[in-house]
This record gives C-alpha cells, sequence and structure tokens, in this order.
C-alpha cells in the first residue's frame, strides 16, 4: 500500500481529515478541481443530446433507435453508483474514484473512435455505456464531497454552485456541436470524422485531469468527516431503518421526476425545433438548445446568490 498511501489514495474511514474544516479560502483548490468534473459531465451530457439528432441524419436511424444513446448513458449509472464506485469509495476514497472514473471516460472516449470510424451505431453505444460508467462513478463522489469539503455552513451553496458549473458544460456542448458537428451535415463521413476529433479532446483533457487529480494534495473525505458537519449543521442524525428515511424517498422521487423531464425534453429538442419551426437548420435549432441550458444554467447561479440568504437554504425550509 506504499504507492496508495504516499498519493493519498488510502485513508482510514474512522478519522477525519480535517476536510470540514477547512477555511472558505483553503478549500478553494480542492473544491475548484472537482467542480471541473461537474462541468466535464454537463458537457459529455450536453454533447449526447447534440449527437442524438447527428446520428439520425448521418446514420439514417429511427428517433426510437437514437434513443439508443441516452439508454446507454444513464443505464450505466446503477452499475456505478451501487457497483464498483461503491466498491472503490468505501475501500480506498474519493480522490481514486475520481481517477477512476476519469480513466473510464477516457477508455470509452477512445473506443468511440474506431465506432465512428465504421459508422457502428451499436459499438458507439458500447463506448458510450462505458463513458456512462465514468461519469456516474464521479457523480457518486462529486456531490457529497463538494458537499462535505469546507465551511459546514455554507454546504448547500456549494453543491448548487458546482451544479451550476456542469449546466455551463450543457451549454457549451451545443454551441461547438453547432459549429463542429452540423458543419458539412450533406458530408456525413466528414460529420462523423468531427465527432471522432472532439471525443479525443476529451480523452486528452480527462488523462491530464487525472493526473492532476493523482499529484494534488486535496483532502480525503471520511464518515469521520460527514459526522463532524452533521454535528456543526446541527443535522437530525437520529438512526432510524431504512424504510423509514423518508425524505430519502422523497428527494428520489423529485430527483427522478426532474432528470427524467430533462433528459426528456433535451433528447429530443433539435428534432422538436426544426419541425414545429419549418426550415429551422440544424445548427440553428442547437443554438436553440443551448439557450435553453443557458436559463437551466443560470437558474443555478441565481439559486445559489438567493440560497446566501438564510431563510431560503434547504436545512430551513420545512
Amino acid at each position: 500500500m506504499g504507492f496508495m498511501t504516499k498519493y493519498g489514495l488510502k485513508h482510514r474511514d474512522d478519522q477525519r481529515t480535517k476536510a470540514a474544516e477547512l477555511s472558505l479560502r483553503a478549500s478553494i483548490y480542492p473544491l475548484a478541481l472537482v467542480t471541473t468534473l461537474f462541468f466535464l459531465w454537463g458537457f459529455s451530457y450536453g454533447l449526447l443530446d447534440t449527437l442524438n439528432k447527428h446520428f439520425q441524419d448521418t446514420l439514417h436511424i429511427t428517433k426510437a433507435r437514437s434513443a439508443g444513446l441516452q439508454a446507454a448513458y444513464f443505464g450505466a449509472y446503477p452499475l456505478a453508483s451501487l457497483g464498483h464506485a461503491n466498491w472503490i469509495l468505501r475501500h480506498f476514497g474519493y480522490k481514486l474514484v475520481f481517477i477512476w472514473g476519469l480513466s473510464l471516460y477516457t477508455l470509452g472516449a477512445l473506443i468511440a473512435w474506431p465506432c465512428l470510424l465504421y459508422h457502428s451505431f451499436g459499438g458507439f453505444c458500447v463506448a458510450i455505456f462505458i463513458i456512462g460508467n465514468g461519469l456516474g462513478a464521479l457523480e457518486t463522489a462529486a456531490n457529497p464531497y463538494i458537499t462535505v469539503c469546507g465551511p459546514p455552513r455554507y454546504s448547500e451553496l456549494r453543491i448548487n454552485l458546482s451544479q451550476a458549473f456542469n449546466g455551463i458544460g450543457t451549454v457549451l456542448a451545443p454551441v461547438i456541436g453547432s459549429y463542429a458537428i452540423f458543419v458539412n451535415i450533406g458530408q456525413s463521413d466528414q460529420a462523423l470524422r468531427n465527432v471522432q476529433w472532439i471525443y479525443l479532446a476529451i480523452a486528452i483533457f480527462c488523462i491530464l485531469l487525472a493526473v492532476a487529480f493523482l499529484f494534488s494534495p486535496i483532502p480525503e473525505i471520511t464518515d469521520a468527516d460527514m459526522a463532524f458537519q452533521a454535528e456543526e449543521t446541527h443535522a437530525n442524525t437520529a438512526v432510524a431503518p431504512f424504510w423509514k428515511q423518508y425524505r430519502l424517498f422523497h428527494a428520489t422521487f423529485a430527483q427522478f421526476c426532474y432528470v427524467g423531464a430533462q433528459v426528456a425534453i433535451a433528447g429530443y429538442f433539435i428534432n422538436y425545433v426544426t419541425e414545429v419551426r419549418p426550415g429551422t437548420s440544424d445548427p440553428t435549432a442547437a443554438r436553440f438548445l443551448a439557450g435553453a441550458q443557458g436559463g437551466f444554467a443560470l437558474g443555478r447561479f441565481v439559486g445559489t446568490k438567493l440560497m446566501g440568504r438564510h431563510p431560503l437554504l434547504p436545512k430551513n425550509i420545512r
């Protein structure tokens, strides 16, 4: 375990690492590094919505079949959160989960290259499934990390602000798609080559980011740190059976409805615009999608600002 200990990849879960006691200034670097991951999976998700319509045109597939992209992407999340990411998180810690998730994202992005080269939609769905596993691992670790790392009283603001950068990623992806993916749409080979280069750039970025995580002395988060935060924020820590965790069930249902609506709308947004506004080109429709996602991102930033007023903090709303 010398290598694991040297690079901070192994910690005892019953020992505090002082992450929840960091000052605002001291927490800026680890929070900024992890927030990059929020942007990364927002960009990936936004790119997927753009590719949905793109593959319908270039690979001549139906709308129903193009939904395989979203199915492969989100179908990987349970495998990550309940499977491999959860195991790594429990046995090693958050930092290794970040590196693992970025490695899977890199692998999926590299596999996408030959799949696009041979016009294999099924193969590309496999690549997206691997990417979804990587991003599912990142989300499993990034959300609680942001919540705990830093002054406890600002936990809600931190997670909402980081999620706002997720929104920025969903804005930039369709903008890039409108110029790089939908250009030369009459030449399907050229259009697919553009997608290849985008995923190659993503793979390179993920490798660099994984190296940054490996060598960065970011604090680990343990169960002891979470217990300290709960104590400092006076959260209700009473132990109750799983089936009596009503707030968890309500929050899960709300998240299910929110994400389901977002995916259903964004996945076919470009199709919708081109159909209800005859004559609208795909690049223009992609920019409409970017505008809609921009409103979503703006709402995140406004929400973070409003949450700075204590009566609006989630823990004060009953």
